[in-house]
């Protein structure tokens, strides 16, 4: 996201994440910014970060599918510069587990992806849309 220009218009913005291992019963699964800087070295259950702002639900199904969540309004933030990009935190909001693929899992294909499709205006009017995987 560091190269979109920050005077984009985030059009759409979808995370993807595989579930590949957990209960088959549906589960209310949110997204909320994390507001304090981590690494993915160090994190720990008693060291996550800290998150700000309102949540983006989904219901994740079934094991071996995947499910999306629109994050256009937290990239536009990052992007703009309103928020710094310290990531998002998921959280299970029901008792049912759901653990997802990770970006260095052996199956690219089941990696976490986000895709993003912001425009541009040029000094003259033009609008262009570009997608960013």
């Amino acid at each position: 996201v560091s190269s979109i220009p920050s005077t984009s218009g985030i059009v759409t913005a979808i995370l993807s994440l595989y579930n590949h291992y957990g209960i088959d019963t549906n589960a209310t699964v949110s997204l909320r910014k994390a507001s304090s800087t981590w690494t993915e070295a160090a994190v720990t259950w008693n060291n996550q970060p800290t998150v700000t702002g309102s949540d983006i639900d989904a219901t994740v199904g079934a094991v071996g599918t995947t499910t999306t969540w629109d994050i256009a309004a937290f990239v536009q933030d990052w992007v703009n510069g309103t928020l710094t990009n310290d990531g998002m935190r998921v959280v299970n909001l029901t008792t049912f587990q759901k653990v997802f693929r990770a970006s260095d899992h052996a199956t690219v294909l089941t990696r976490p992806k986000l895709v993003v499709t912001y425009n541009t205006q040029s000094s003259l009017g033009a609008r262009g849309y570009f997608l960013f995987l």
